[in-house]
């Protein structure tokens, strides 16, 4: 009978404990088949016929480095009492394990499998790389996405282990599996087998080698909880390559959005490493992108559009937008990507977004602000009038760049314009501070009645513009039009949003240096503390801001 060899226990990789303690070459001594997990869950081994394998993100396999380490990991070889049984169409995973438990005739022992076969389609579940201090397994598998193979011949390897065995062994069928060309490789969530056939042998003997590390020694398992520690992943039907159903679902109805706002920054929360996961399996597999369906490539690009602005306006991840509104830029041009004009747009106006917010918290250069420029005037040059929300963004925006450098009768001229864009749909010359003012004061007394959404958003943004237009004031006259400006925008916010928002923080923020500016420490000192609270409570003690903010107020979050 067979004997199988295990490194480390379910019940560690369930603790985190994903340091590679055991090298591939080491590992090898102990069979010829079998599987396990790489250093920080990057990819999965397969072993078949003494060859190891490492498989990542589903899509990227190669032979396994010998001095690549494994936290765990199983291996056996197959003795001259192996048996062998071929396979009819099998339609989904509990199908082959009804099939190979009758192949059994016993679950009181380990079985150990070897499959090789046509099949319709494998999907594969897929994690990136851990970085310390390492997450819990159920929270990998929940950020987790598939990858769906359609028609290939592979092979399956892995085994069988009684529930008795459970925790030091994941109860039940482990299976990875290896693609004829070595497309794809990894762990099998679900399959649809066309024919093949199977080799198994019954495993009488086991073999279990602990970690003998400093963090395996001080690690707790005396108790667990069995729903704590067994994670599924939870997306395994998909229809599309890899998981574009989900990511359209997640477009149409996880999210839901409008312009300027989240409208449920928790759904964005429990979704984003799902999210992040995504767009990184794209981004380094772009290929795959070839053969799916329009439909899918514009969801794409949606969905990064969509994700950009949430990382702008609730976690200012400026690095975020600069590489995937750049990459959905190059998807758009690359793949001819049809009605999507506006999505395009709204990716270069976040990109100059970002580009400038780099500079004004001190992580930017010329540079940046030149390519802060260069994406505005692109989003202007493709909008040509088309969208009047847009136009009044970039032209924001640019007006931020003049302003960030002191020119501030461009940037009077470009929030000009912009208040105009947003008030009057229109490009409007005739811009007046007084009648300004007194727009927001009666915004602010009529929100509460029947308006759209649409003509909500625009008053919400000519006030920002609003906003911006008293910095440039606050520059040379004296600070009590500025100030009055603020507040309003301030009050404005509260009723629109209905509590303060990154928006305000900002405008307190532009209070504050204002009241120092015009020797007012005390009041300062107050606004100060305004925006410190409300960018702690929204973005974390990591939001840019804070630590500029607590030194300045000597205050320590």
């Amino acid at each position: 009978m067979s004997t199988l060899y295990q490194y480390s226990h379910f019940l560690a990789i369930s603790h985190g404990l994903y340091d590679g303690t055991i090298s591939v070459q080491n590992l090898m001594q102990y069979g010829n088949f079998g599987l396990g997990t790489f250093h920080a869950l990057e990819g999965e081994l397969v072993v078949i016929d003494g060859q190891s394998y490492h498989c990542t993100q589903g899509v990227k396999t190669s032979i396994a480095n010998v001095e690549d380490t494994l936290p765990w990991a199983a291996v056996g070889n197959f003795t001259e009492n192996i048996k062998t049984a071929n396979l009819q169409y099998i339609v989904d995973f509990k199908t082959l394990e009804d099939t190979l438990l009758k192949l059994m005739e016993t679950t009181n022992y380990p079985f150990l499998f070897h499959i090789e076969g046509t099949f319709e389609n494998i999907v594969i579940g897929s994690v990136l790389k851990q970085e310390k201090p390492y997450p819990k397994i159920k929270e990998i598998i929940d950020s987790g996405v598939t990858v769906e193979t359609g028609k290939i011949k592979g092979q399956l390897v892995g085994f069988y282990a009684p529930e008795f065995m459970f925790p030091m062994k994941g109860k039940g069928f482990h299976l990875h599996c290896l693609e004829e060309k070595q497309r794809f490789g990894g762990h099998v969530l679900e399959l649809t087998l066309k024919e093949g056939s199977v080799k198994f042998e019954c495993v009488t003997e086991i073999k279990l080698e602990l970690p003998q590390n400093e963090i395996y020694q001080k690690a707790q398992f005396s108790h667990y909880e069995q729903d704590e520690h067994v994670a599924v992943f939870n997306n395994k039907h998909n229809n599309g390559l890899i998981g574009l159903e989900e990511l359209i679902k997640l477009y149409e109805v996880r999210l839901p959005y409008c312009r300027n706002h989240i409208e449920d920054e928790s759904q964005f929360d429990q979704n984003l490493p799902k999210l992040l996961t995504l767009f990184k399996l794209f981004n380094e597999n772009e290929s795959l992108l070839v053969e799916v369906s329009d439909k899918a490539k514009q969801a794409l690009v949606k969905l990064i559009k969509r994700t950009s602005e949430y990382m702008l306006s609730v976690k200012r991840n400026c690095d975020f937008v600069i590489r995937y509104n750049n990459w959905g830029l190059q998807l758009i041009k690359n793949y001819a990507i049809k009605d999507i004009v506006r999505e395009q747009i709204t990716l270069l106006n976040h990109l100059g977004f970002a580009y400038y917010f780099l500079n004004e918290i001190g992580k930017g250069n010329a540079l940046s602000l030149t390519k802060a420029r260069e994406s505005l005037e692109r989003a202007l040059d493709l909008n040509r009038g088309k969208a009047h929300d847009l136009m009044a963004y970039a032209h924001c925006i640019l007006g931020q760049v003049e302003l960030f450098e002191k020119n501030d009768k461009k940037a009077y001229e470009l929030f000009s314009k912009a208040y105009s864009f947003y008030r009057h749909k229109k490009d409007n010359d005739s811009f007046e501070l007084k009648q300004a003012l007194l727009d927001i004061q009666n915004d602010i007394d009529n929100l509460k009645k029947n308006l759209t959404q649409e003509e909500r958003n625009d008053k919400y943004q000519a006030m920002v513009v609003l906003g911006y237009i008293a910095d440039t004031k606050a520059m040379h006259q004296p600070h009590e039009f500025s100030e009055k400006c603020y507040l309003l925008c301030i009050a404005f916010i509260k009723i629109y949003w209905q509590h303060d928002t990154l928006q305000s923080a900002d405008l307190y923020y532009r209070l504050a240096k204002l009241h120092q500016k015009s020797g007012h420490p005390k009041k300062a000192l107050e606004s100060y503390k305004n925006a410190l609270n409300i960018y702690v409570e929204i973005s974390g003690i990591d939001h840019p801001k804070v630590y500029e903010l607590s030194q300045e107020i000597g205050v320590i979050p």
